[in-house]
C-alpha cells in the first residue's frame, strides 16, 4: 500500500513539476498576450473617446457652419432687400428729381438754386426773364456775388457804393435765413422776392413778378375807400345783413316738412323770432344811424335783437321771408319801427338781395326811407278829404272839383238825387262837354 501511494504521490508529484515548468515556461508568454491585450484594450477606449470628442466636434462644428450658413443667407437676403430698396430710392430719386425740374422750368415766376458755397446750380428761364438778365449772364456755377453786382451796377439797389451793396447782400446770404420781400424796380415793375435755406445748405429763391397784382390791389383799395365814402356819406340810409343763418334754419325745416310757412310762422312765433335774431349785420350806414337817431353804429347795433323789436317790425320780417322763399329777390315793404328817442316812426324798405348771393342769401341790402311825415300828412289828407265829404253828402246842394283843365273830377253824390246821373259820369268831361249833350 505504501508502495502504491509513494507511486501514486510521485506519479503526481511530477505531473506538478512537469504542470509548474509549463508555467513556468508559458507564464512570459502569457504576460506579454495580457500586455498585448491590455494595450490593445486602452488603445481601443483611447480611440472610442478620439471618435467621440471627433463626432462632438464635427456636431459643434456642423452647427457653426449651419448658423454661419443661416447668417450668410439672411445677409444675402438682406442685401438683395438693401439693393432692392436703394432701387426704388433711386426710383423715387429720379422721379423727385424730374418733379423737380419739371416744376424749376414750368413755374410761372423764376426760380434759382444755390449752393451752400453761394454759387447757382438751378434755374429756369423765367429767372433771367423776370430780372431782365441778359443771355450770356446767367450760367451754372456763376457766383452769387457776380449776380448781386450786376444787379447793383444797373441801380437796382439805389445809389451807393457798388461794393458795399455787393458785400452787404451776400453776407446777408450767407446767413441762410429764410426771407421775404417786394423790391420795386427802377423801371417800374414790382418783384416778390422768396427765399428758404436748403437742409445741406445753400437756399432756393422765387422771383414773382406782381406788378400787376399790386396796381389790382391799390385799385381794389381804391374802390373800397370810393365805397366807404359813398356808403357812409349817402345820403340814403343803407342796412346790408347777411342771411345765410336764416336759410340754413328754413332748409332744415324744409326737409322736416314745412311748406305752409305763413301758417308756420303765425303759430311759431319764437321761431320767427330765432330767425330774426339769426341776421348778421354787416354794414350800417351813417344816413341809417341818423335816420333812427342813434348815437353810433354800435349803439344801432343793439336795437336789432327780435327782444328790442316791435310787432309790427317782426311782421315785416315775415313777410320779407316770405317774399324771399316766393322766389322774388327784391320786396318793397312799409311798416312800424322805433326810433333812438323810443317815438314810433313809420318806415318804408326796399330790399334786394345780389344776383351772386341769391343763392344763399349771404347779401341782403336794404334801402331805408322814413315816411312817417308823408304818412302822417296822407292819413290827415284822408282825414280832410273823408270830412269834407261827409259836409258835402250832407248838403242840400252838390259840390265839384275842377282840374286846370276845368274838366270835373270830383262831384258829391247829391247830384245823382237830384239830376239822376251818376257822379262819375261827369268825370273827364267840361262844362261845355255837358251843355253839349243830353244833359
Amino acid at each position: 500500500e505504501m508502495q502504491a501511494f509513494l507511486e501514486k504521490f510521485v506519479g503526481f508529484l511530477g505531473g506538478f513539476l512537469v504542470l509548474a515548468w509549463g508555467l513556468v515556461l508559458w507564464m512570459p508568454q502569457t504576460q506579454r498576450l495580457s500586455f498585448e491585450i491590455d494595450q490593445r484594450r486602452r488603445a481601443e477606449e483611447t480611440l472610442r473617446r478620439a471618435r467621440e470628442m471627433l463626432e462632438i466636434r464635427v456636431r459643434e462644428r456642423t452647427g457653426e457652419l449651419e448658423a454661419a450658413n443661416a447668417d450668410l443667407h439672411g445677409e444675402i437676403a438682406e442685401r438683395k432687400r438693401a439693393v432692392a430698396e436703394i432701387g426704388k430710392r433711386e426710383a423715387r430719386l429720379r422721379e423727385t428729381g424730374n418733379i423737380l425740374t419739371a416744376t424749376i422750368r414750368n413755374f410761372p415766376g423764376g426760380i434759382s438754386v444755390f449752393d451752400a458755397d453761394l454759387r447757382l446750380v438751378a434755374f429756369n428761364q423765367a429767372f433771367s426773364e423776370v430780372l431782365e438778365f441778359p443771355p450770356h449772364l446767367v450760367r451754372d456755377g456763376m457766383r452769387y456775388e457776380d449776380i448781386i453786382r450786376f444787379d447793383a451796377e444797373r441801380g437796382e439797389y439805389g445809389e451807393g457804393d457798388i461794393e458795399q451793396l455787393v458785400q452787404t447782400r451776400v453776407d446777408q446770404a450767407r446767413r441762410f435765413e429764410p426771407h421775404c420781400f417786394e423790391r420795386n424796380r427802377p423801371t417800374g415793375e414790382i418783384i416778390e422776392i422768396r427765399g428758404a435755406p436748403m437742409p445741406e445748405g445753400g437756399f432756393i429763391t422765387t422771383y414773382t413778378d406782381i406788378t400787376e397784382r399790386k396796381r389790382a390791389e391799390e385799385a381794389l383799395r381804391t374802390s373800397e375807400q370810393r365805397y366807404r365814402e359813398l356808403f357812409d356819406e349817402s345820403p340814403a340810409a343803407i342796412w346790408s345783413e347777411d342771411w345765410s343763418p336764416i336759410k340754413q334754419m328754413l332748409d332744415d325745416l324744409a326737409r322736416s316738412g314745412v311748406k305752409d310757412w305763413r301758417g308756420y310762422f303765425n303759430s311759431h312765433r319764437d321761431t320767427l323770432k330765432t330767425a330774426y335774431d339769426l341776421t348778421v349785420v354787416i354794414d350800417i350806414s351813417l344816413a341809417t344811424v341818423e335816420l333812427y337817431g342813434k348815437d353810433s353804429k354800435e349803439h344801432m347795433l343793439r336795437m336789432t335783437a327780435s327782444a328790442a323789436v316791435i310787432d309790427e317790425e317782426l311782421d315785416a320780417f315775415r313777410e320779407m321771408i316770405l317774399s324771399v322763399l316766393a322766389g322774388q329777390t327784391s320786396f318793397e315793404i312799409e311798416s312800424k319801427d322805433t326810433a333812438g328817442d323810443g317815438s314810433e316812426i313809420i318806415v318804408r324798405r326796399r330790399m334786394v338781395i345780389p344776383p351772386k348771393h341769391r343763392g344763399d342769401w349771404s347779401r341782403v341790402i336794404y334801402a331805408i326811407e322814413d315816411i312817417t311825415d308823408r304818412k302822417r300828412a296822407e292819413d290827415s289828407l284822408r282825414e280832410r278829404e273823408a270830412r269834407f265829404r261827409d259836409y258835402a253828402e250832407a248838403s242840400a246842394d252838390w259840390f265839384w272839383e275842377m282840374d286846370t283843365d276845368l274838366r270835373f273830377t270830383y262831384m258829391s253824390e247829391n247830384v245823382e238825387l237830384i239830376l239822376g246821373v251818376a257822379p262819375e259820369w261827369h268825370y273827364g268831361k267840361t262844362r261845355l262837354d255837358l251843355l253839349g249833350g243830353d244833359y
